[in-house]
């Protein structure tokens, strides 16, 4: 329904033990970043089948999404949201004027494709969504 909030927040790791015998369970590489850390995002796609993200001009799930709480930026915009989600709190905002050096627009630094360089751990987004039609 339309009450309903999900808190969207993760921990990662940058010293994951990936040899066996598995000290802490889970032997082996998985997700994204390099070996011996864990990275995650959150990407809009069209379906289960695909594994890359929706083009920003067809996208829905951030533009319909209200924002309860963030540990980003002040009123973040739809776009703010999906970068804000998408790099793992790496950038917080799309446009300079609104988060200056962290933005996608002015970071230093490009988002790595494995994520190396995001948060290992994000605290997120409280977000409500329209209930379906």
């Amino acid at each position: 329904g339309t009450e309903d909030l999900i808190h969207f927040q993760w921990t990662g790791s940058n010293t994951h033990n990936n040899g066996n015998p598995a000290g802490d369970g889970q032997a082996g590489d998985a997700g994204e970043g390099t070996s011996g850390t864990d990275r995650t995002n959150i990407v809009e796609t069209m379906n289960e089948t695909v594994n890359y993200p929706v083009p920003w001009e067809k996208a829905s799930m951030f533009k319909n999404a209200e924002v309860v709480w963030t540990s980003g930026v002040a009123n973040p915009s739809a776009a703010d949201v999906a970068v804000f989600f998408a790099s793992s709190g790496y950038y917080q905002c799309v446009a300079t004027a609104k988060c200056d050096e962290e933005s996608a627009e002015s970071k230093n630094n490009q988002l790595n494709v494995l994520l190396n360089n995001a948060p290992a751990s994000f605290e997120g987004a409280v977000l409500r969504f329209p209930a379906p039609a």
